[in-house]
């Protein structure tokens, strides 16, 4: 890395760490029933929009694991799920966002894709996995999600803005990679070593299903904020900042 790219993902990584460690805490985290969401991947997700995959998932990785030493005090845990987990998510998700021949109705229909599997895939997690009531405050919870993951994708096909529709098919793809790599690699630790309290209450042995209850968790707890906030976000910095436009490698 050139001494550049090495500031930046500093930043990257103390930011993400910093929000991720408030977030813990219910300082940045709304709160949906038994739903806590997880708002720090915007900062990876801009990271890896403007300045490209290695920024993005080595400052992940950093930010990743100084919060999770901090909240759960497992350096382990972290350094074999947490920390590969977020540069494998973050390094997939910078190449696909910034694959500029990525584009046309391929694309458009990849997106919609995405948004569809975003979509159903809180409802299955919030409903079926959490079993929680198919009411009118639920149902007003899965389709503000789906409604705000939406808008982006709706605003990239009608200005035609390309970037914006390949940050969506990308935050599905890099973040469905790491949550399954956190689920799974969560209960394959667990077989072996003593979980810390924070993480599934230090539950011992845990149950296949844990994998996928912690897959989806995961996923549907941050895919909202990447998709639906990583975009506008994206917009206003390099309108304030042109020279930002086309960073990414």
């Amino acid at each position: 890395m050139e001494a550049r790219e090495l500031v930046l993902t500093s930043v990257c990584g103390a930011l993400y760490a910093s929000v991720g460690f408030a977030t813990f805490f219910g300082i940045f985290a709304p709160v949906f029933g038994v739903v806590r969401f997880w708002p720090a991947v915007i900062v990876p997700g801009l990271f890896a929009l403007i300045f490209g995959p290695r920024v993005a998932a080595t400052g992940g990785a950093i930010g990743i694991f100084i919060s999770d030493f901090l909240i759960h005090g497992d350096a382990l845990l972290s350094l074999t799920v947490g920390v590969p987990s977020n540069f494998l998510g973050y390094y997939v998700l910078g190449l696909i966002a910034n694959r500029r021949q990525l584009g046309g109705s391929r694309l458009r229909l990849l997106s919609i894709v995405a948004w569809l599997v975003s979509s159903l895939s809180f409802a299955y997690f919030y409903f079926v996995l959490l079993e929680q009531p198919v009411d009118l405050t639920g149902s007003l919870v899965s389709a503000l999600v789906s409604v705000a993951m939406f808008l982006p994708l709706a605003w990239g096909m009608v200005k035609g803005e390309d970037v914006y529709l390949r940050f969506g098919l990308a935050s599905a793809v890099g973040l469905g990679l790491a949550s399954t790599y956190i689920g799974l690699g969560v209960w394959a630790y667990s077989q072996i070593f003593a979980l810390p309290p924070a993480v599934m209450g230090g539950q011992p042995k845990l149950p296949i299903f844990a994998a996928i209850l912690l897959g989806f968790w995961t996923y549907c707890t941050e895919i909202p904020f990447l998709v639906a906030i990583v975009p506008p976000l994206h917009k206003a910095v390099i309108g304030a900042i042109p020279s930002l436009r086309g960073e990414g490698t």
